[in-house]
């Protein structure tokens, strides 16, 4: 957030019964510095909300928003309260375009470790598998297959494929996975006695796509 803009708050809500929510902006620290906050009713009917505000002070560390709910908020329990739509715009900011920039390839961006699966995510509505490689910075080919037909990833609301690459498992650096028409750099993959963190246990990671 930036001090002398204007924001708008908008949000959804729902409840049980009678029930009120107290959305607040503070500034991140100990005790948090409240910069907004409002009181809304809310009850059985769906209804939409929105609140606009000034921001006046200065911002030199993070801000958050923090929807309170039940406690001295709630005269009577049990309550469910529903919230969907939640969004805090800023009209002078430019929306990005995030369709234009994700790639077709999407690998782990912090690398793979040697010894455990490594996997990768490739948008395409091919409905058979596509051909892959794994190359090195010289265009070397280190390793190849033919991707899975994973269909449809829910969570990203695109079709994929994914590739199993976890038969190469020397570390190495600056790597390219070539498939389907994408191309992209795998940062690294690593050993893991070789970070800075060796003390800790490696888990085995889960991406924000449900294909990898």
């Amino acid at each position: 957030m930036k001090r002398h803009r204007d924001y708008t708050f908008r949000f959804t809500a729902q409840a049980t019964r009678p029930a009120q929510l107290r959305p607040q902006i503070v500034l991140v620290g100990s005790p948090p510095h409240e910069l907004w906050s409002a009181i809304v009713d809310v009850g059985p009917k769906r209804q939409s909300y929105a609140g606009r505000m000034k921001i006046t002070e200065p911002v030199n560390v993070d801000a958050e928003l923090v929807i309170h709910m039940g406690g001295r908020l709630q005269e009577t329990v049990p309550v469910t309260i529903c919230l969907d739509d939640v969004a805090l715009e800023d009209p002078e900011s430019v929306p990005s375009n995030m369709e234009a920039v994700l790639p077709l390839v999407r690998v782990n961006q912090l690398g793979y470790i040697p010894a455990f699966s490594k996997l990768a995510t490739i948008k395409s509505t091919s409905a058979t598998p596509l051909d892959w490689e794994l190359t090195d910075d010289s265009g070397s080919r280190l390793a190849f297959g033919r991707s899975k037909v994973f269909g449809e990833d829910g969570d990203a609301g695109e079709l994929v494929h994914q590739v199993d690459f976890s038969k190469f498992t020397q570390p190495a650096k600056t790597l390219r996975l070539r498939v389907g028409g994408g191309n992209e750099v795998i940062h690294s993959i690593f050993d893991w006695m070789f970070t800075e963190n060796s003390n800790m246990t490696p888990l085995r990671s889960s991406t924000n796509s449900g294909a990898a």
